[in-house]
């Protein structure tokens, strides 16, 4: 009898996935990790964390087959760019009032060095921004997308499925893999084909629940780079045009994301492999005024 194992983070929630061996086999070695971190996912943007509006079958299977921890919260930012402290953190393991500046510094312990002294074999491929590129450059195999294609050419995430994909037919199974997949998106600009947007109707997406045209008070950042992407006062047209176009785009990732989850089936690796979905921290898109 297969058991399966998923664990969800997505902005205040943590999944991953990983299946066991049949009752009175031998346990595996250690399994492969597949790290998939989104760039300004909220927590109610997968459809199976409460958003039934939002369409991410993918996603939404590894929340059934497995866990989600929904009362972790992002820590906040010592900069107007909330992903900058976040990213730092996830690979450094410190919170970012433990080191100078906005980038956490190459000392260890870090996320790749660990994973390469477990005897992993470490893959990277994301966004530089808002990252230590020192910390980066320390995995096994590193590289960039550029964030600015990646976010307008319809297909968003399709690149970085397409080389991991091709890394793991490719790569010598001696060592466990380990691989952290930084998109970048459904972070703006957000461009997605027809077909993921023609998934939803604009005008019968529902606002947030705690929608405002204006936030009721100055919280000290009102007025930087992400809110400034709307007028204000908000309206419900608008703030719908945008729901519209971040819903389509992480559909788009939904599907690339299950490539790469029937990937790693076809390659006889899901029974000994744990999947980890994350993103750096959420969007307002009309919540609260902002």
């Amino acid at each position: 009898m297969k058991r399966t194992v998923c664990t969800l983070l997505a902005a205040a929630a943590l999944f991953s996935i990983a299946g066991s061996r049949a009752a009175g086999q031998q346990p595996p070695g250690r399994p492969n990790v597949i790290f998939l971190f989104a760039d300004d996912q909220r927590a109610d943007a997968i459809g199976a964390l409460g958003n039934p509006h939002l369409k991410t079958p993918r996603l939404d299977e590894l929340v059934r087959r497995g866990f989600v921890f929904r009362n972790a919260y992002c820590l906040g930012a010592n900069v107007g760019a909330v992903c900058t402290p976040s990213r730092n953190m996830l690979l450094s393991g410190r919170a970012y009032f433990r080191w100078q500046g906005p980038q956490a510094p190459p000392e260890l312990p870090n996320f790749p060095t660990a994973m390469k002294a477990a005897g992993y074999e470490t893959y990277h491929h994301g966004k530089r921004g808002n990252t230590s590129p020192l910390i980066q450059a320390l995995f096994d195999h590193n590289k960039y997308v550029n964030d600015q294609e990646d976010r307008t050419n319809g297909e968003p995430a399709k690149r970085i499925v397409d080389e991991a994909i091709s890394f793991l037919e490719g790569r010598s199974r001696e060592r466990p893999v380990f691989m952290y997949l930084a998109f970048a998106n459904p972070h703006d600009p957000r461009v997605a084909a027809e077909k993921y947007l023609a998934l939803y109707e604009r005008e019968k997406i529902p606002l947030p629940k705690n929608y405002r045209p204006l936030h009721p008070f100055n919280n000290g950042e009102q007025f930087v780079r992400d809110e400034l992407l709307a007028g204000f006062p908000r309206t419900e047209d608008e703030v719908r045009k945008h729901l519209h176009d971040y819903y389509a785009v992480i559909s788009a990732m939904d599907y690339h994301i299950g490539r790469l989850l029937d990937a790693v089936k076809r390659l006889g690796m899901e029974e000994n492999t744990i999947f980890i979905y994350s993103a750096d921290h959420r969007l307002a898109i009309g919540s609260h005024g902002l």
